[in-house]
This record gives C-alpha cells, sequence and structure tokens, in this order.
C-alpha cells in the first residue's frame, strides 16, 4: 500500500500524533482503498464496544465496533494510534450516524474519515470489517474504497434495511459466503442472523473473554512512552 507521511507540529509546537498520509484511491472523491489482504475473516472474541472499557485495556486480541454515539470515537482522528494500542486483531469501522437528511458532501466527509482510520489501522497488521449502516440514500456511496472481492461486512439491525444490505454485501463480494455481521436487534435481529448464516451480536453486549488489563510494569511502560 503506497502512502506519504509528512509529520506536523500542532499549535505548541509538538509533533502530531497522526500523520498526514494519501493512502492509494480508487474514486473521484479521494476515499481510501481499503486493503483487501486485511479483511476480517472471523468475529474474533473479544467483541468490545469502543468506550465501554477503560483506554488502557489490552485486549490482546479480539475486535473493537463503533457502534455508539459519535462523540465518543470523535478523539480517534487525532489520536487513531488509540485503536492501535489496544491490541485488537480486527475492528469494525467507526460508524458516524448519518439521516437520509444529511448533505453528501458531509457524509463523504465522514466516510473519508473512516475509510482514512481504517487503511492507517490496516497498516499495523489490524483486520477491517467495513461497517454498512448508514442512511438509505448513502447505500451506494458506502462501498467506496472497498475493493470488489471484500466478504467482511457489519451492521447494527434494521427490519428493512439489513435485508438489502446484505444483499449488496453479497454483489460487491461476489461470493454466497460472506462474514457478515448484525449488531442488536434482539430476537428478531438473532433469527435473521440464522436465517442467513450471519453472526449475531446483542446491543449493548461486551463480550469480555480473554480480556487482559496491563501489568503495572505495562502501564507504566506505556505511560513512559
Amino acid at each position: 500500500m503506497a502512502y506519504e507521511i509528512i509529520m506536523e507540529k500542532d499549535k505548541d509546537g509538538d509533533m502530531s500524533n497522526i500523520p498526514d498520509i494519501i493512502f492509494r484511491t480508487d474514486n473521484e472523491f479521494d476515499i481510501p482503498m481499503l486493503d483487501i489482504e486485511r479483511q476480517a475473516r472471523f468475529a474474533e472474541l473479544p467483541w468490545a464496544r469502543w468506550g465501554h472499557g477503560a483506554r488502557s485495556t489490552n485486549y490482546r486480541g479480539g475486535t473493537l465496533h463503533f457502534y455508539t454515539d459519535d462523540y465518543k470515537f470523535s478523539g480517534l482522528w487525532k489520536r487513531p494510534d488509540m485503536v492501535v494500542n489496544t491490541g485488537v486483531v480486527s475492528v469494525v469501522e467507526c460508524n458516524y450516524s448519518s439521516t437520509d437528511g444529511t448533505p453528501r458532501v458531509l457524509f463523504l466527509e465522514k466516510l473519508y474519515r473512516k475509510r482514512w482510520m481504517s487503511c492507517y489501522w490496516q497498516s499495523y497488521g489490524i483486520d477491517i470489517i467495513v461497517d454498512l449502516y448508514v442512511a438509505r440514500k448513502f447505500s451506494e456511496d458506502v462501498f467506496l474504497g472497498v475493493p470488489e472481492g471484500w466478504g467482511a461486512y457489519c451492521t447494527r439491525y434494521d427490519e428493512e434495511l439489513t435485508v438489502k444490505e446484505y444483499e449488496r454485501a453479497l454483489f460487491h463480494a461476489g461470493r454466497n459466503k460472506i462474514l457478515f455481521v448484525v449488531y442488536g436487534g434482539g430476537n428478531r435481529g438473532r433469527e435473521y442472523c440464522h436465517s442467513i448464516g450471519g453472526i449475531h451480536i446483542e446491543d449493548g453486549t461486551t463480550i469480555v473473554r480473554k480480556m487482559i488489563r496491563p501489568s503495572r510494569a505495562e502501564r507504566e511502560e506505556m505511560e513512559n512512552g
């Protein structure tokens, strides 16, 4: 994956934590293109929601998702390394809120950010699950930067939208067997996942099996850089 890195100083004269990276793209909006070699193949445990636990938690594996309020992960645009430091092996992309009343230009700006951060995390060996949960009017735009053949997706359950999202995911993947995770929806969400061979994660659930908090020595090492 070709990219250019330019380190900038912030207003206090310190080097920014986020390098100015230009990732490769395949579209007119310069939305970064994901590396198909770093797509998730499993929904690995622990499955944790960003902001649910301490930021210092080291999961040593597992998956992070961002089906939560936007403000809880807004700081990642300046500090994407916070996800790298959690030790997860896969991430569901940031889910920025959108409605059918959202101007397209604002949606594309958020899409640029989520794909950029996903590419950044991929560069550290983290596998990505593409987030499909967007307003109906952006159901095509959400695939910008997702290579054809991609087969790892996640969405929040919606009785009407989820069925169409699954069909679009199958079409984009070009095959009938994909990783399709549905978050929430209670019994209906679970039953739908059973019908398509998908994976259901209950809304609000953080599966913490395997989670290990850092030792005091590890915390001191992280604090001292």
